[in-house]
């Protein structure tokens, strides 16, 4: 989205994070300012983060203005981690213009207590206009959520991307993603049925992510890999994804449209990732399947899925009709009636 910025106006972003994850690290790299806060995400009321909330939270939202007060941007953008929540209360605070993103199905508590405050609210999911009341609603923007465009950009044919992994064009091949941390439910059901895949001629290229994964048989069908750089290749090779249902996900899937198979994260705060994939289900856009149920219904369902090419048609069909490749052009769009 600043490079879909960059290439209609002259921007100078500033950055909010905290000091202890992966942004901390990236965002330097590309020299943009980093501005690092204290506050922390909670997932227990009764835990040691949460007593230090209200401490942290001031602290943060104090600094914000701060900066705010300094840099003094025209337009203050919060992506709804809990992150955003000191800095778009100091936007409010100061009187600028706050724009919201939700990347999500269902809106997160920041972005819930940020809405009344905020001049836009963009969106990724038709069905999230309901969380909003009638007059935030005329605030809200049906965008999609934003993906990188050179995904997208002059990508290989199915039968090329196979070859460039080694695989036969021939055979299905079904990705299998779980982030860049790894999904230890998928990987161990993938891991359980790899010589029912090897017999059946199933190809699979396994995204692992940084867990150790054993396997019981090795074979040039089945590639693991702790990451995939080539992501285009990857989707552009799939017969069929099996993967988390978080929003980045879903919208890289939706814009290659692929058949998939989602298994939520059980443990997302206000069940996110199942929300997505409930958006998905309604629209007979997606297949999916709870943690619980990977061990006994994976490998059916995969063949199943394999085996009739109609149903993989009718998926991939209506999985596209949420896909949003101009997502970030939207965005930039009507981020610019906020610049001077």
């Amino acid at each position: 989205m600043i490079e879909a910025l960059q290439q209609r106006c002259t921007i100078r972003p500033v950055f909010f994070g905290t000091a202890h994850r992966i942004e901390s690290r990236i965002i330097p790299q590309t020299g943009f300012p980093f501005i690092p806060l204290s506050i922390h995400s909670t997932s227990s009321i009764f835990s040691a983060q949460t007593l230090r909330l209200p401490f942290s939270l001031l602290s943060s939202l104090l600094k914000a203005i701060h900066v705010l007060k300094a840099i003094e941007p025209a337009v203050v953008l919060c992506t709804g981690a809990y992150i955003s929540l000191p800095v778009g209360l100091a936007a409010s605070a100061l009187s600028l213009p706050l724009v919201l993103m939700e990347a999500n199905s269902f809106p997160g508590r920041t972005i819930r207590w940020l809405a009344p405050m905020a001049d836009r609210i963009f969106l990724s999911f038709p069905n999230s206009f309901q969380w909003f009341s009638r007059r935030l609603q005329r605030r809200c923007i049906l965008s999609g959520n934003p993906i990188r465009p050179s995904l997208l950009y002059n990508p290989p044919d199915p039968a090329e991307a196979k070859r460039r992994w080694g695989f036969d064009p021939t055979l299905p091949l079904v990705l299998v993603l779980g982030g860049s941390l790894g999904a230890r439910s998928i990987n161990e059901a993938i891991a359980s049925i790899v010589p029912q895949l090897i017999q059946h001629k199933i190809q699979v290229l396994w995204q692992t992510g940084k867990q150790t994964v054993d396997t019981p048989l090795s074979s040039p069908l089945i590639v693991p890999t702790d990451f995939i750089d080539d992501m285009q290749a990857a989707y552009q090779a799939a017969d069929l994804v099996v993967s988390r249902a978080g929003a980045s996900a879903v919208a890289e899937i939706a814009a290659f449209g692929k058949p998939a198979i989602f298994v939520p994260y059980p443990a997302a705060v206000h069940r996110h990732q199942h929300h997505n994939v409930a958006a998905l289900v309604r629209h007979q856009a997606a297949l999916f399947l709870e943690d619980h149920q990977l061990k006994e219904q994976l490998l059916p369902l995969i063949r199943h899925v394999l085996r009739h090419a109609s149903l993989r048609e009718q998926l991939a069909q209506n999985i596209r009709q949420f896909a949003r490749p101009d997502a970030a052009e939207v965005i930039a769009k009507d981020l610019e009636k906020f610049l001077p």
